[in-house]
């Protein structure tokens, strides 16, 4: 049901084609994106962070370091344009980040 693509390492999935299999893409996107961790960000629960950690003590995570943020959002819109039909990634590429997607 699900591989991963040899170039990237991101999970694919069954593909979005339409409306009709949505809820199933759906279902299923969700449990990989939370495996692979990107589901906070896509989902919105983890917004970007406005800067980067100002104590060298404190941890870069992806809570507290925009590029860190960035970095899992580059990975969470790979995986969307690679799980979708071909037809619908105009939808998404005016898309500055997953959350956005």
């Amino acid at each position: 049901m699900s591989s991963s693509s040899s170039l990237t390492g991101i999970p694919a999935v069954l593909k979005l084609m339409d409306q009709n299999n949505y809820h199933t893409w759906k279902g299923t996107s969700r449990i990989i994106l939370t495996y692979i961790g990107c589901w906070d960000l896509v989902s919105g629960v983890t917004k970007r962070p406005s800067s980067e950690p100002s104590n060298a003590d404190t941890p870069r995570t992806i809570s507290n370091s925009p590029s860190e943020w960035d970095r899992i959002s580059n990975k969470a819109l790979s995986f969307l344009v690679m799980n979708i039909d071909q037809s619908l990634i105009l939808v998404i590429s005016s898309c500055e980040n997953a959350a956005q997607a």
